[in-house]
C-alpha cells in the first residue's frame, strides 16, 4: 500500500490530466448529487470552497440556492473560520494558492453543511487531503457538522488513516 504522501503525488498527477470536459461532466454530477442531498435541503448555513489543482467547482450551487447562505473557508493561524461574502468583502489568494474571502461576515458557529474537498477517499469515509490537517482540526472543533466529500471517481481508493483523522459523514463522485 502507498504511502498518503506517494497516494497524494499519483492521484494530483492523475487529477492534472483530467480535460477541462471531465472536470465538468465530474461537478455537474455532484452537483446533481448534492441538490438531491436530504441534509443539504434541510440545511441553511453551508460551507463551500474554492477549488484549486483541477478539484471540482461547485459554486454554481450557490446561485443556485440564493436562499441558502454559503460561506468560504480561510485559515488563521492552525484554524480554519469560514466566511460568508458580504458587500465590502474582496478576495485574495492565500499562502496554499487558495482564494479566501477578505472582510466578509463570520459564520464559523452557524455552519450546519460543509463540503469538502478530497484529494481521495477510502471506504471508511476518511479524506485524504493536502496534508495539512486544517479540516480534520476543524471538524473536530465542530463535531455536529455534517461533513460531505467530494474527490473524482477514480480516486476512491484504500489508504490506512491516522488517529488525528477525522471520518466524513459520507461523500459524492460522479
Amino acid at each position: 500500500m502507498l504511502s498518503k504522501k506517494e497516494l497524494r503525488t499519483k492521484i494530483l498527477e492523475e487529477r492534472n490530466q483530467l480535460t477541462s470536459i471531465q472536470v465538468v461532466f465530474s461537478q455537474t454530477e455532484v452537483i446533481k448529487k448534492i441538490k438531491e442531498d436530504p441534509n443539504f435541503i434541510r440545511s441553511k448555513y453551508i460551507g463551500l470552497y474554492m477549488p484549486i489543482k483541477n478539484e471540482m467547482d461547485l459554486n454554481e450551487i450557490a446561485i443556485k440556492f440564493p436562499d441558502k447562505i454559503f460561506s468560504y473557508p480561510t485559515v488563521e493561524g492552525d484554524s480554519l473560520v469560514f466566511y460568508t461574502p458580504v458587500e465590502e468583502s474582496h478576495y485574495k489568494k492565500s499562502n496554499f494558492g487558495v482564494i479566501e474571502v477578505v472582510k466578509g461576515k463570520n459564520v464559523t458557529s452557524q455552519l450546519e453543511y460543509v463540503i469538502v474537498p478530497a484529494v481521495s477517499m477510502n471506504s471508511n469515509n476518511y479524506r485524504l487531503g493536502y496534508g495539512k490537517g486544517y479540516f480534520d482540526r476543524f471538524f473536530q472543533e465542530n463535531k455536529e457538522i455534517i461533513k460531505v466529500g467530494v474527490c473524482y471517481r477514480f480516486a476512491v481508493t484504500d489508504f490506512k488513516n491516522e488517529d488525528h483523522d477525522i471520518p466524513l459523514d459520507y461523500y459524492f463522485t460522479e
